[in-house]
């Protein structure tokens, strides 16, 4: 039988779950309170030349600043270059950088194979693997000679969107002024 003169919250093995609770809740929040009355009471950090490059770009409540913070050069692998300009060139090689944009390549055709349907001009020997261009059917007569023949160890210019088919960048044509022979 429960003894009639216990306080709620205990039992006869001492301070009951909920005192120790509150107990437990009441030390954190004073910690807490210290810590942030403490942050708040620190004195303003001064970043200078020395500063630490990989900060945030935008200003803490508590930041001053005794000369402008040194701009840092944004890029890397991942960060897609910028469009080339206008009928600039780029070389074959680069084309895959410029995935989704219309752009100018130009290169050697080095390796060609036409199915009758399509015609490919390779810039490498290997046709699985490089950068290529694919000519459409209603374009394939629209040369003195098959278009396999008319670009082999030719150089090119070609103006097109850049695509990726099975990894491997391409442009696709479809009109025949969208491809040049400049030797």
């Amino acid at each position: 039988m429960e003894d009639q003169g216990q306080t709620a919250g205990t039992n006869k093995h001492g301070p009951g779950r909920a005192t120790t609770l509150g107990i437990v809740t009441l030390v954190l929040l004073t910690f807490a309170a210290g810590v942030l009355v403490g942050y708040r009471m620190s004195r303003p950090r001064v970043l200078g030349p020395a500063a630490n490059v990989d900060r945030s770009p935008i200003p803490q409540p508590d930041e001053t600043f005794d000369q402008p913070i040194p701009p840092v050069v944004l890029g890397g692998a991942d960060v897609p270059p910028l469009a080339p300009k206008t009928d600039e060139p780029v070389a074959w090689r680069q084309a895959g950088k410029h995935m989704g944009m219309t752009i100018t390549v130009e290169g050697k055709v080095v390796n060609t194979h036409n199915t009758g349907k399509v015609c490919f001009l390779n810039f490498t020997e290997d046709s699985r693997s490089g950068f290529y261009v694919i000519l459409f059917d209603r374009v394939l007569d629209s040369w003195e000679k098959p278009p396999q023949d008319f670009f082999l160890d030719r150089t090119i210019r070609v103006k097109g969107k850049v695509y990726s088919y099975k990894g491997r960048p391409q442009i696709r044509v479809e009109r025949t002024d969208q491809i040049l022979r400049i030797d």
